[in-house]
């Protein structure tokens, strides 16, 4: 009997000092293999399976260059700096009805990928000064221009997918935003740039006739004390 358990404390013994280090190895390894997927699953996101008769199942790699800024992206170059801005409202009539002055400024974020564009105004609304924040950006992959917009003036998030016009020097987005009753109205933004040290914002938006008209303009005169226009992106 005491040889018995001996023998089992023996085997009890064994179990802590092997089977339960190598219930811990395999924990780890479990850990390891988990967070190699995962990591796997940011290398290979974007990716897509090729289903050729040949070579089913092959994982396809996008290229780097794909993934980085790239030409299209310094299409932006020319606002990236520190601005004075006049804006100017208007009614379907193309009669100015309201001016107003501020700031903007637009800089590189995340490795150049995308521009940031922070805009102040003296425009008192609801006693808040009115201030939004832009994102500029270029998908790659799909050969679009992207406009993100967010403002003072309302919770809602205005997204427009766009175009460049290299002749024209212009960038041309559309999109919805929420009129005053919620209803989405379209809309088409064009940002033109007229100089190195100037460019104009223009919002158009359909009037109760349907004929879209020019509801904004707003025009960025480069600051003295700017950063260079020429400057190489990120």
């Amino acid at each position: 009997m005491e040889k018995q358990i001996a023998q089992r404390r023996g085997s009890l013994g064994f179990y802590c000092r092997t089977g339960a280090v190598e219930q811990v190895k395999g924990h780890e390894m479990r850990l390891l293999t988990t967070g190699a997927a995962a990591v796997a699953m940011v290398v290979f996101s974007g990716a897509a399976l090729a289903q050729d008769a040949g070579d089913e199942g092959k994982v396809i790699v996008p290229e780097p260059d794909s993934t980085r800024a790239g030409p299209a992206h310094e299409n932006y170059q020319p606002i990236i700096g520190e601005w004075v801005t006049r804006w100017t409202l208007f009614n379907p009539e193309g009669e100015a009805t309201k001016e107003f002055a501020g700031t903007a400024s637009n800089e590189w974020i995340v490795g150049g990928r995308w521009v940031q564009s922070t805009f102040k105004t003296d425009l008192d609304l609801k006693g808040e000064l009115f201030h939004g924040v832009g994102f500029f950006g270029h998908d790659n992959a799909t050969g679009r221009y992207h406009n993100l917009w967010l403002e003072s003036n309302r919770t809602a998030v205005q997204y427009d997918k766009g175009s460049y016009d290299a002749e024209a020097r212009t960038f041309t987005f559309e999109g919805e935003q929420p009129g005053p009753d919620g209803t989405l109205i379209a809309t088409r933004t064009t940002m033109r740039i007229d100089a190195a040290d100037r460019h104009t914002i223009e919002l158009f938006v359909p009037g109760v006739d349907g004929v879209e008209f020019r509801v904004l303009e707003i025009v960025l005169t480069r600051r003295d004390d700017s950063a260079d226009a020429e400057e190489v992106a990120p």
